[in-house]
């Protein structure tokens, strides 16, 4: 398996030449020890290096973990001649059926199969705060099942109506999630 440096060249990043160069995506202090540890900075382990760099915007590895999950993505889903967006197979879905099922999230899918009712629009970003409409709350009679909210979660609500109105139609569990 070739060290971190060269997968940095094959993800789009430039080619470390000294220790310093990997300061655009690893802390400082992990550059010195890769430093006191490694003779040159071809020598870096690539696993080593990949958990060592910071987190991408939005994401849970840094850049060179993420061109390498990517990639496996995209390798299983073109290697698989039966995957449901891959055309030119006898029973390949049609562009407008494949419009129609991109409109379709998988927090969706969790509502329209399951007793939870409400839940985040991106199903596996863990949010800062949960958001309810109240008067959308109200205007379904309180008929809600249960929403589970972490306990470092704020609840924001809009609408006219209260917290309190929220509490009479909700019960809320703050030991899952």
């Amino acid at each position: 398996l070739p060290g971190y440096n060269s997968y940095r060249e094959l993800c789009g990043l430039p080619r470390a030449r000294d220790f310093h160069d990997l300061l655009d995506v690893i802390p400082p202090k992990i550059v010195e020890k890769f430093e006191s540890v490694y003779d040159t900075v071809d020598d870096i382990d690539l696993f080593i290096a990949g958990v060592s760099e910071r987190p991408a915007k939005g994401a849970m590895v840094g850049p060179i973990f993420q061109c390498i999950i990517a990639d496996q993505f995209l390798r299983l889903k073109r290697g698989d001649r039966y995957f449901y967006d891959l055309g030119g197979q006898a029973g390949s879905f049609t562009q407008d059926q494949l419009d129609e099922i991109r409109k379709i999230s998988y927090s969706r899918i969790v509502c329209d199969n399951s007793f939870v009712q409400f839940i985040q629009p991106l199903f596996f970003k863990a949010e800062s705060e949960m958001f309810y409409d109240i008067d959308i709350l109200n205007r379904r009679g309180g008929k809600f099942g249960i929403i589970w909210l972490a306990a470092n979660k704020k609840l924001r609500l809009k609408g006219k109506g209260s917290k309190n109105d929220l509490r009479l139609l909700l019960q809320v569990r703050v030991d899952r999630i």
